[in-house]
């Protein structure tokens, strides 16, 4: 976490308050003259910037530190406020889920007095200053001595006379010690070993996000340009998945994907994606949803699936080639007329699948549609079914089949006579084509 600690503490907090809700409520001890209650101001709301999954151990630390503000008798507790932002250094593409959280600190008054800063010394003889208030030197008014005090504080009365008392001196001014001062210095990172922020947040691995045409970008490095993509479902100890592969040498990859040649097909790719229809499918759905759109960031939960546009963009390329090349020679092939007669039943008809196309866009789910060139007459013949029927052909364009039917209608689409049939029961008898 990035704690405002140094010796320009003071500016650094000043800049990052905003509008809180925590404050101390009024508080009545044992002793009637002691009142720790609400200042009009909250100077000290310290903002810790850090990655994501660091913030469950933040809010334990909070908790731990109301539960020690309860044992003192104090009844109000701690807040806070988080926003989430991407942290991401200058020309770094690889970014880092994080979050902001802004500390509601309090601030106490006792007998009239609100103390509206704490002050400390470093060990060079820099002051930090813990709210509005600043001093040069380490002076308590009360004693009137300048010592190389651990901590002083600065106290304000209801007429505005400003004192800064010595926390030795604090007993003899005010004619007790409030409990919870150290409220006003609390800090979330004192229990831990400080690290610098560009180290912290690079060791945020499960954190990482990245811009989506820089990942797919690296999937082409990681994978030969999409010639050697392993997918999940295949990967091996010895050959890990692409996905595994660009998540390990993520930088590497990431310097191999800016090269133009591989940066314009990322480019490609999405453009591809984002003009998939919704409900096309499931898997296009999910991967849409995890690349379509402008300026997505991707997370390594979903590098998997962000990773495979690379493999679903040349399986499209592939399908569309081998439908333009049956389509290509089902029009040569392709003799004007019809088979059958309407409601005739024909039995084992050799046929070559031309197109077979699922479309999940139906109200009542997903339908097929199944073209076939019919081998003896060169006639073209349509069967619509319902439910996905691609494993009946295996999903091969130029399939060879033995089709029986029953003739629903002699018709034509766009100059092309197609018989119509209903009831059909495939089997494959070689490979395609």
């Amino acid at each position: 976490m990035t704690t405002p600690r140094g010796e320009d503490a003071t500016a650094r907090r000043e800049e990052a308050r905003e509008k809180t809700t925590g404050r101390f409520g009024d508080q009545t001890h044992s002793d009637p003259e002691m009142t720790l209650q609400a200042a009009p101001e909250e100077p000290y709301n310290p903002v810790y910037s850090m990655p994501k999954s660091m913030l469950p151990e933040a809010i334990k630390r909070i908790v731990r530190a109301n539960r020690r503000l309860e044992r003192a008798g104090v009844e109000d507790r701690f807040t806070y406020e988080t926003e989430d932002y991407i942290h991401r250094e200058e020309g770094d593409p690889v970014g880092v889920a994080a979050v902001r959280l802004t500390l509601n600190a309090p601030t106490l008054k006792v007998q009239g007095w609100k103390f509206a800063a704490a002050h400390e010394m470093t060990a060079d003889g820099h002051i930090l200053n813990f709210g509005p208030a600043k001093i040069d030197e380490m002076r308590c008014d009360h004693c009137g001595h300048t010592r190389r005090r651990g901590k002083v504080f600065t106290v304000v009365n209801e007429d505005g006379e400003e004192k800064v008392v010595g926390s030795n001196c604090l007993v003899a001014f005010l004619g007790i010690r409030p409990e919870g001062l150290w409220s006003m210095t609390f800090d979330l990172d004192d229990d831990r070993e400080e690290a610098e922020e560009r180290d912290r947040f690079a060791q945020a691995t499960g954190d990482i996000v990245i811009p989506a045409r820089e990942l797919v970008g690296a999937a082409l490095a990681a994978s030969r340009d999409g010639e050697e993509f392993v997918p999940k479902s295949k990967a091996t100890t010895e050959e890990p998945s692409t996905a595994q592969k660009v998540l390990v040498e993520l930088r590497r990859y990431l310097a191999l994907g800016e090269e133009p040649e591989r940066r314009e097909m990322a480019g490609k790719i999405l453009a591809w994606v984002n003009e998939q229809p919704e409900g096309d499918s499931p898997y296009i759905d999910n991967l849409r949803t995890v690349l379509a759109g402008q300026d997505r960031q991707v997370g390594t939960r979903h590098f998997g699936i962000g990773v495979s546009a690379v493999s679903a963009y040349r399986n499209a390329l592939r399908w569309k080639a081998e439908q333009d090349a049956a389509k290509s020679e089902a029009d040569e092939l392709y003799n004007p007329g019809h088979i059958g007669a309407v409601k005739e039943r024909f039995r084992g008809r050799p046929m070559t699948v031309t197109v077979c196309e699922v479309s999940h866009t139906g109200e009542h789910g997903p339908s097929t549609r199944v073209v076939f060139r019919d081998d003896e007459t060169g006639n073209q013949v349509i069967w619509w079914a319902s439910g996905d029927r691609s494993n009946l052909t295996d999903s091969q364009v130029g399939q060879k089949v033995t089709v029986t039917a029953t003739v629903k209608e002699h018709d034509q689409f766009n100059g092309t006579d197609q018989t119509a049939v209903s009831r059909a029961v495939l089997t494959v008898v070689e490979d395609g084509i």
